[in-house]
């Protein structure tokens, strides 16, 4: 199962668990980053923790067997869904060029 994990999904979730880290260490009074200012360090690791959360979870982040393998089935729909598609712009564009050539030999047989 770890091996269908998606590379994305990995980095999104170590570095929400960085963050999180960071944070409980800083509430715990172990400076992490070397800000002598206590205010700063707060507000720092705190947007970095409100930062990594938003990123690490916008997308969807599948661990289970059964989510990666919807999200084999969503992909392949939407490529067939591309696919049909282009498929019904080429016979739009085919009919479109019978219809042209018809009527130009319509008016050339005047």
């Amino acid at each position: 199962m770890m091996k269908d994990i998606n590379a994305g999904t990995l980095a999104r979730t170590i570095v929400l668990a960085l963050a999180l880290i960071n944070q409980v260490l800083s509430m715990t009074g172990h400076p992490v980053l070397p800000i002598e200012d206590a205010q700063v360090e707060t507000l720092v690791t705190t947007a970095w923790t409100v930062i990594a959360s938003l990123i690490a979870w916008y997308k969807n982040n599948s661990f289970s067997a059964e989510a990666i393998a919807a999200d084999k089935e969503l992909k392949a729909r939407r490529e067939a869904k591309k696919e049909a598609k282009e498929a019904l712009n080429v016979a739009m564009v085919d009919a479109l060029q019978t219809l042209t050539e018809d009527k130009l030999k319509g008016e050339s047989e005047r």
